[in-house]
């Protein structure tokens, strides 16, 4: 019968579903029946909280003090439905995230993804002069937004293929002198680039930050292609608008794995 399984079976099919960020515990509870010869298995399922709020932040005596908040609403009604967002805050480093993941069960189960994304770098606020030091801080802005589509399916139990596309626009903002009047305006470069993406990805890890035991590895392959934009200002040496077309491919992979060597040295 095809709702006769092993313990093998058993094993994988469950640690799938406590997996699940919708599923906070689950209890399984078997009974011997008589008529099949067969243990009836039935699981004790606990739903997570449906809301989930996180916060944090880096306090240090330099100008890069940071603030963290995020929040997650996941909805389960035959498919599975998270919205996220996140937001950094500090004179560094500004962001804002949110977007959205429905997870289809089918036959070959697959997820997709959507995900907007602002950063802001501010490197000239964050600048910290000394009493003895003649510092003269750099004026660097960066401002970023991308939008982002992503699927996945799973690869056994420890890996996934992911394949996905993004439109990204970057604005930098500099100075290519010191000295600086009230009065001058700052050189702009913007590129605003379409990417593709495809990656393979697994992970055996027995820990998520540290881990002594498993192998860790992802390969992926992207391609960009894109349009920069050059417009000067004030303290620069050109006095024209220059246009610049890239396209290029990007080809990252990492492999991580712990030896265990004898019992307190991996």
């Amino acid at each position: 019968s095809s709702n006769v399984f092993d313990l093998k079976q058993l094993k994988n099919e469950y640690f799938k579903l406590v997996a699940d960020h919708h599923i906070k515990s689950i209890r399984p509870v078997s009974t011997y029946n008589p008529e099949t010869g067969y243990f009836d298995l039935h699981l004790l399922v606990k739903p997570n909280n449906p809301i989930q709020v996180k916060f944090g932040g880096n306090i240090s005596t330099r100008a890069i003090n940071q603030g963290f908040i995020s929040g997650d609403y996941r909805i389960f009604n035959k498919r599975s439905y998270t919205f996220s967002t996140n937001m950094y805050f500090g004179r560094f480093y500004s962001s804002l995230k949110v977007g959205s993941r429905i997870d289809f069960q089918t036959t070959l189960p697959f997820y997709l993804a959507g995900y907007f994304t602002l950063n802001r770098w501010d490197y000239y606020s964050t600048t910290t002069e000394f009493v003895f030091e003649d510092v003269r801080p750099p004026y660097i802005i960066q401002n970023e937004g991308n939008f982002r589509m992503e699927i996945g399916f799973p690869i056994n139990n420890r890996g996934k293929l992911t394949f996905g596309g993004s439109y990204s626009k970057a604005r930098d903002g500099y100075y290519l002198t010191d000295a600086i009047k009230a009065s001058d305006t700052p050189d702009h470069t913007t590129f605003n680039a379409l990417a593709t993406t495809a990656s393979i990805l697994t992970n055996s890890f027995n820990d998520k930050q540290y881990p002594t035991e498993g192998t860790s590895s992802c390969l992926s392959v992207n391609y960009i292609s894109g349009n920069e934009i050059n417009d000067p200002g004030t303290t620069s040496n050109n006095s024209s608008i220059q246009q610049y077309q890239h396209n290029f491919y990007l080809l990252k992979g990492s492999y991580d794995r712990y030896f265990k060597i004898n019992k307190p040295f991996t």
